[in-house]
């Protein structure tokens, strides 16, 4: 429920993970700038991530991996810039890995893999260390 994002005194985290949340995610995610940790995974959430994610700009960790989510990976993550542990495995995204995972100074794990994403892998930042980044399964990815 939206309600729960409206919380602003949420900092620590918030662990909806393993459930059968269906529906897509509410847009007042971005409330939530104070946040750290972020887990909605092995839900039914379908939809595209919300570009106000992007607004958590304390967030660390975000694990939305084994949904439903669709669309891109929405430019305005780039205001994540504390992101240590991104997940968006197994999912629906497409579209080409955006640049600016190149730019994430503290990103030290990301996992991208069996989703639907085409074109070239970045060669820079975190995508030099090949142990920090996980791309199988997306079968249009190219070097």
């Amino acid at each position: 429920p939206s309600e729960i994002l409206s919380i602003s005194s949420l900092s620590l985290g918030l662990d909806l993970s393993n459930n059968n949340l269906n529906g897509t995610i509410p847009s007042e995610i971005g409330k939530l700038i104070n946040l750290d940790l972020l887990d909605v995974s092995n839900n039914k959430l379908s939809g595209e991530i919300p570009t106000e994610l992007g607004q958590c700009v304390f967030l660390s960790y975000l694990q939305m991996e084994s949904n439903m989510l669709s669309g891109i990976i929405p430019q305005s993550l780039n205001g994540l810039k504390a992101m240590q542990q991104m997940d968006l495995s197994e999912n629906n995204l497409s579209g080409q890995i955006p640049e600016l995972f190149e730019n994430f100074m503290t990103l030290d794990y990301l996992d991208l893999s069996y989703n639907k994403l085409v074109g070239p892998i970045p060669t820079s930042g975190i995508f030099t260390n090949s142990n920090a980044v996980m791309l199988e399964g997306n079968k249009a990815l190219c070097q």
